[in-house]
């Protein structure tokens, strides 16, 4: 370049510094812009969660109140037609009270069920107590006398008693036969019921939850106000405009105390009830509101840091601008010295002596270029790199072009180097032109990188939680050993572990603990399987295998008692598994492959022959070691087991299946009747068996597996076991050991498809005689009886659909009748 083109060309030049502020200026509002739009978008998906929940609590909370109050509605229903009923006057005052009230209706917060007559005079009660009274001033008799097609009244809340008790009046009408009015059937519930219903949802400090009549009438506000009580809300701006038609969710300020709420209205169920909950806008978005003066902080920490960056960064610039001007004059000249300065050139002779040497060996060997000129390469190369070096020369000498290899070369202080060596064939004098270049720090970072993989292969082989081997690592050594077993004739054993009713230990102290109790077992394991060749893997769950190559069937086992023995030795507690002394304990089944007659012919046969023998452990008492004979044969699922399991389920999701004083009433009955201290209802889950209700007995589950239920449910008919012990299915039951002696049980026979749910059941610690035809009659009778009250409950609950005409209400009728 010309010296004139050169000031032209720097004038032309642009000087970078000047666009390093206002780049950075368009980041960080860019920024600023992308973090107001996510608080934006933060603060909708707060206003969306908050109206969410806020109508998931609406309505959980009315299918609450709609379930207590139809239930309740439900049971002032049987008193009604049991009053119609032509029969009940024969009956004696006990059994018309055991036929009219149900025990449902004598719950903490419900009062006493009224039989009032036309004039408003009590004629039965619940609580006799009551009897005479005159209730023909409540508005909720005055309401069903003067409407033929009232329904279920909800009456204004009114106090009772000398301690001005709150409570709110039911009733439905009775009529004559020729259809006038006969009375009515009353009850009340007590607004407590309300009150603590409605403190346990979390509404924030300043939320509202409020029940009212269809007419504005206040039943019940949280948080309470004494000046609530009865008063009418139905000149409220915002229960006219719910009634009015309009949204029911809606934003408006209180009335009474002047806060914004986000309100969401709703009926309860079909009840003449209005149920708003209302989330205070401060209390919604306080969250969002914080982690927006939090960005904000941070978003002018990182503006001012931003320009602090960017003045130091042009000023930078424009240094090193400034600097590079100076040292273009002498770019070109020193370039080709500046890409080789590291390298080290040399030039080989056909003797492979040195005949140049460049000023770079001094700074990466330490030598003088002259010290290795006239001398061969061989007296600097590690000896056991000789060879390659000359297998290198040979494939350039043959080709005619170059070739590389890496290898050692001592420093001058006697350490040796990783050096890259390129050997370029010089044509016509069979010489060599070689490039050098240092590669020990790539070499190291190799090593190091290598030695990483290997370390991440042996945790990815390993189980997070006990650090024995995974399932992955012992499949693979499972076949493996087989492999080298098959060919070297020798055995192979496996043990196949599982912790004691651990399901049961997890649900007692949880599963931070079960983990716990799983690591103390492996390491248990671990005391005793110390061979380099056994592998101790973690199978699945609590579930562990033990690998033994070259251990035939008589080792394997005494390595199994020695397991069994380390963990019992532990002494670690475990209720549920009282059967096997309260502490941690595993079962054990070992197989052996070898060439003898009955050993399993490959690996796949070997795991199974070692889980059944772990079954069958399990099966016949747990905490042993089963390793030879034939695994005796369990009972089968039943073959419609899922569709059971479906049926039972459907009753639970109604809640049919909890525990009922019903229920209880009719195992204390079957109990008593046939003579024995327990009796209990159960439903045979897919695990575990649920008592329903029960009497002489406080555990509610029992494993499925332990119970004699299990087998109830497979036939019709009564299952009676007059001696458990004596009877084979059930000497080895953990039941059996823990004192029972006699059992006798008949199917709970679903009206749905038939399904059975599980037993009625009397048990006794003594062997007794076997139940006669009368007896297993009346057990039969008791056990419908308990069908009958799950069946009711069923339906009970889902009332609604019932009145529909739904399949479920079509079921209704013959078991209601």
């Amino acid at each position: 370049m010309s010296a004139a083109a050169e000031p032209r060309a720097r004038k032309g030049h642009r000087d970078p510094s000047r666009l390093v502020i206002p780049t950075i200026g368009l980041v960080v509002a860019g920024f600023c812009a992308a973090s107001v739009a996510m608080l934006n978008d933060i603060r909708q998906d707060t206003w969306d969660r908050a109206i969410t929940g806020e109508g998931n609590l609406r309505k959980a909370l009315s299918q609450d109140i709609a379930r207590s109050l139809e239930t309740y509605d439900l049971s002032m229903q049987a008193v009604a037609d049991g009053v119609a009923e032509p029969e009940l006057p024969r009956l004696s005052p006990r059994l018309q009270d055991m036929v009219l009230y149900d025990r449902s209706a004598l719950g903490r917060d419900l009062g006493a069920l009224l039989v009032v007559d036309a004039t408003g005079k009590v004629l039965r009660s619940s609580l006799p107590a009551a009897v005479g009274t005159d209730v023909a001033g409540r508005d909720f008799f005055v309401a069903q006398r003067d409407a033929a097609d009232r329904g279920l009244f909800v009456g204004a809340p009114f106090r009772r008693g000398s301690e001005g008790e709150e409570v709110v009046g039911l009733s439905r009408r009775l009529h004559t036969p020729d259809g006038s009015f006969a009375g009515i059937v009353a009850g009340t519930i007590r607004l407590s019921y309300f009150r603590d219903l409605f403190s346990k949802a979390d509404i924030g400090p300043h939320g509202a939850i409020t029940l009212v009549r269809r007419d504005g009438i206040c039943l019940m506000r949280m948080p309470s106000a004494t000046s609530c009580f009865g008063r009418s809300f139905a000149a409220s701006p915002n229960f006219r405009a719910y009634i009015a038609g309009g949204s029911a969710l809606f934003t408006g300020t209180a009335a009474n105390d002047g806060v914004r709420r986000i309100y969401d209205f709703g009926t309860v169920g079909d009840l003449p009830l209005v149920l708003s909950v209302a989330l205070a806008e401060d209390d919604v978005f306080a969250p969002w509101r914080a982690k927006a003066m939090a960005l904000a902080v941070a978003l002018t920490t990182l503006c001012a840091a931003a320009a602090m960056l960017g003045f130091a960064l042009s000023r930078q610039i424009r240094r090193t601008a400034a600097a590079e001007r100076d040292s273009s004059a002498s770019e070109d000249q020193y370039r080709l010295l500046a890409d080789h300065a590291l390298d080290i050139i040399m030039r080989l002779d056909r003797a492979l002596r040195r005949s140049y040497v460049s000023p770079a060996v001094r700074a990466v060997l330490g030598y003088a270029p002259e010290d290795l000129v006239g001398s061969t390469p061989r007296g600097i190369i590690h000896p056991d790199d000789w060879s390659s070096v000359l297998n290198v020369i040979a494939a350039a000498q043959e080709t005619g072009g170059s070739a590389e290899a890496t290898y050692r070369l001592r420093h001058r202080d006697g350490h040796y180097l990783w050096m890259e060596g390129r050997y370029n064939s010089v044509p016509g004098d069979g010489g060599f032109i070689v490039l050098l270049r240092d590669v020990t720090q790539r070499k190291a970072a190799e090593e190091r990188l290598a030695a990483l993989n290997a370390e991440l292969a042996a945790v990815a082989s390993s189980d997070a939680l006990t650090g024995l081997a995974n399932r992955r690592r012992f499949d693979a050594a499972l076949a493996e050993e087989a492999g080298r077993a098959a060919r070297d004739g020798t055995p192979l054993s496996l043990l196949m572990l599982d912790v004691d009713r651990f399901k049961l230990y997890n649900d007692a102290f949880g599963h931070p603990e079960g983990d716990a109790c799983l690591r103390a077992v492996a390491d248990a394991l671990l005391t005793v399987v110390r061979r380099p060749s056994d592998l101790v893997a973690r199978y699945g769950g609590e579930e562990v295998a033990v690998l033994l190559p070259g251990t035939d069937a008589a080792g394997s086992l005494r390595v199994a008692e020695r397991c069994r023995a380390a963990v019992a030795a532990l002494k670690r507690p475990h209720p549920g598994n009282a059967a096997c002394g309260g502490v941690v304990t595993v079962s054990l089944g070992c197989a052996t492959l070898d060439a003898g007659d009955g050993a399993p012919a490959d690996a796949a046969a070997l795991v199974s022959l070692a889980d059944a023998r772990l079954y069958e452990a399990k099966r016949t008492g747990r905490d042993r070691v089963v390793a030879h004979g034939a695994v005796l044969p369990v009972l089968p699922l039943p073959p419609d087991e899922e569709r059971r399991l479906a049926v039972l389920a459907h009753y639970d999701a109604g809640g049919a299946t909890a525990r009922s004083p019903r229920l209880d009433a009719i195992a204390e009955i079957a109990a008593r009747l046939l003579g024995a201290p327990v009796g209990f209802v159960s439903l045979v889950g897919r695990e575990e068996v649920t008592l329903a209700g029960c009497h002489g007995v406080e555990m509610r589950r029992f494993p499925r597996d332990d119970t004699y239920c299990a087998h109830t449910i497979q036939g019709d008919d009564p299952l009676v076991v007059p001696d458990t012990r004596a009877d084979l299915r059930f000497t080895e039951n953990a039941l059996t050991r823990d004192g029972v002696g006699f059992y006798a049980g008949a199917p709970l026979v679903s009206p749905l498809e038939g399904r059975r749910l599980g037993a009625l059941c009397v048990v006794d610690t003594e062997a007794r005689a076997a139940l006669d035809a009368h007896q297993r009659a009346l057990l039969v009778d008791l056990a419908r009886l308990a069908v009958e009250d799950l069946e009711r409950r069923r339906l009970g609950l889902d009332r609604a659909a019932a009145d529909s005409g739904s399949e479920a209400g079509t079921e209704a009728g013959p078991v209601a009748a």
